[in-house]
């Protein structure tokens, strides 16, 4: 059976180089006679190989051309225009933040441009406001961003390094890991992407709203909870809306991956918001609740023997704040883990921590953690004595 090149209802078939010349020999054997000399050699040889050539490249282009309207094979830039025949974007190169702890004389002005430094990797964060430090306190904490896009690290302790020194400004330093950018969504990232939103979007179910979120760069939890009735229920949720908690990831990401799920019609309700466009260029709010943060107090009893450095207490509160990055949504405040992030730390002869979710603890009983809230500790919190 003869192949059909080209375009057909199988498909696009490409024509190959060795076909190319075979027919171009044939056809110059039936212009100028059988007996010419059409091989590689060969004047019309030669001919025949650079015109076989350039026509490859056609048929080549072609396929490309061919391949490029569909999101499983399309590359780059043609990828980025054909998934947004399903409704999908690429998702763009993001910048690392973190909130910074300034400290200097009170009322001083820090200016939106600030400079610090990560210590080890040099990496830049800056202010992108005006901030003026406590006037009884001279502290003051505000959002840096980093300088580049990416997923730009700052891990707990390290943005130390004042860049851009401003009068009265003392220090600045990090009571947590930076959230981390993104680089420009790949393009196997991006098909992978799309094919769980497809999948998700079957139907605008609660299960469905869920994966899509938990599918979002950062989102480490995600529920969606409905009020199907025609007045407002018990939890303060309007009617026919949709109510959806969220811990982590970009608003802008949550906001298009709630939209994208969510099924046509439903309101959205929240004290969280961002405004995406829809497939005709409509601006539509999107509102969620972010997940419960739960602050920690903890007052850090020891006694201690020669051993004990200098900067022992600084010592205790850094390590408290490092086992309290690792924590996730769900994770219970065991005292005994807390007890162990100290076990570094020379010179200690007893402990006792005590810990609540109010100032001044007196206990040191276990702190259960729900699936919607995350543990937070903050260096403010931490009383060491």
């Amino acid at each position: 059976m003869a192949t059909t090149y080209g375009l057909s209802a199988t498909g696009f078939a490409i024509k190959t180089l060795a076909q190319i010349q075979l027919e171009l020999q044939q056809a110059f054997q039936a212009a100028f006679g059988a007996g010419i000399d059409v091989t590689g050699n060969s004047v019309l040889g030669q001919i025949i190989g650079i015109l076989g050539g350039r026509e490859a490249d056609l048929w080549e282009l072609a396929q490309a051309v061919y391949l490029s309207a569909f999101p499983d094979t399309a590359q780059g830039v043609d990828l980025s225009y054909a998934v947004t025949l399903t409704g999908q974007q690429r998702l763009q190169a993001t910048a690392s933040t973190v909130v910074a702890q300034l400290t200097g004389t009170p009322s001083t002005l820090i200016p939106a441009g600030f400079q610090a430094a990560v210590v080890g990797s040099g990496a830049i964060f800056l202010t992108t406001a005006d901030v003026t430090l406590d006037p009884v306190y001279g502290t003051a904490s505000t959002t840096m961003i980093a300088q580049q896009l990416g997923p730009i690290a700052a891990p707990l302790g390290t943005l130390t390094v004042i860049n851009t020194p401003v009068p009265g400004l003392t220090s600045v330093n990090n009571a947590t890991d930076a959230s981390l950018g993104r680089n420009d969504e790949t393009d196997a990232q991006l098909r992978s992407r799309r094919a769980q939103q497809l999948v998700t979007a079957v139907g605008g179910t609660q299960t469905a709203i869920q994966e899509a979120l938990l599918a979002v760069p950062g989102v480490s939890f995600a529920a969606a909870t409905e009020n199907s009735g025609d007045v407002t229920d018990a939890n303060g949720v309007p009617p026919h809306s949709l109510h959806v908690f969220v811990l982590g990831g970009l608003d802008a990401d949550v906001a298009q991956a709630i939209w994208t799920a969510k099924p046509a019609g439903a309101n959205t309700y929240g004290a969280s918001s961002a405004t995406i466009l829809d497939t005709y260029g409509n601006q539509q709010t999107i509102r969620w609740d972010r997940g419960q943060d739960v602050p920690i107090y903890l007052i850090v009893q020891r006694t201690t023997n020669a051993a004990y450095p200098s900067d022992g207490d600084d010592q205790i509160i850094a390590a408290l704040l490092a086992y309290a990055s690792t924590l996730s949504n769900g994770d219970g405040v065991f005292n005994w883990r807390l007890a162990a992030a100290l076990a570094g730390i020379a010179g200690i002869d007893t402990l006792t921590i005590l810990q609540g979710t109010a100032p001044n603890p007196t206990t040191s009983a276990n702190i259960p953690i729900a699936g919607n809230q995350i543990a937070t500790f903050a260096l403010q919190n931490i009383i060491v004595g």
